[in-house]
């Protein structure tokens, strides 16, 4: 997750309802370490705000690891034992769209967890190459074609919704050791993004109430 992303998410989150006791479920939110070391910004920005309103969270991850309650995969038509029965007035699914061969089935789930009321902060990427995690199917929705997947499940409301452009030039830096960089910088020196604004990459952020569910829980 980008700093900027990061960061969108907790001022678009600042007039939400959540509150004390509010469930709140992060789809994919990788481990401890990742999301409070490697990307701390994620904790800081996101996590942090909503614990300190009193929102319980749960993690969701594919892998069982330090920091995650719960190891399952949200892709599959079957929702897991553990969240059975569960619903939650939040759920975060950020830059996961992309990596899952069958996002109508993560959505359908979605829908399945979130209460009528409930949001949907859903981010992913709109201009970024590819980058296996294990797969990319390079889904690049725009905000209308994010929409339109979610209303296929759920009728919604658009709380707030953007396209952001990732401005931090420590995106677009040289890679350490890679002499092609120096060589033919506009072929493989990721700075030319940076300079050209047209090119820079761009995130589609979007956060949905929930009005009424179509698909049967």
């Amino acid at each position: 997750m980008f700093i900027e992303e990061s960061l969108w998410i907790r001022q678009a989150l600042t007039d939400s309802p959540l509150r004390t006791g509010s469930q709140v479920l992060d789809i994919g939110s990788s481990s401890y370490e990742y999301r409070t070391r490697v990307q701390g910004h994620i904790a800081t920005n996101i996590h942090g705000p909503l614990l300190e309103r009193g929102c319980a969270i749960t993690y969701v991850d594919k892998k069982r690891d330090s920091g995650i309650d719960i190891a399952a995969d949200l892709s599959k038509p079957t929702l897991p034992a553990a969240l059975s029965g569960r619903h939650y007035e939040a759920i975060l699914c950020c830059n996961i769209l992309e990596h899952v061969p069958d996002r109508d089935a993560l959505i359908c789930n979605m829908v399945r967890l979130a209460r009528v009321g409930g949001l949907l902060v859903i981010t992913v990427p709109h201009l970024y190459p590819r980058h296996e995690d294990p797969i990319d199917t390079m889904y690049r929705p725009d905000i209308a074609s994010l929409v339109d997947l979610v209303s296929r499940y759920a009728e919604v409301s658009v709380r707030k919704a953007e396209v952001i452009p990732i401005t931090d030039r420590g995106y677009y830096v040289r890679e350490r050791g890679r002499l092609l960089d120096y060589v033919l910088p506009l072929r493989t020196n990721k700075l030319w993004r940076y300079y050209l604004k047209p090119f820079r990459r761009k995130v589609t952020c979007a956060v949905l109430e929930i009005t009424a569910v179509r698909s049967s829980r």
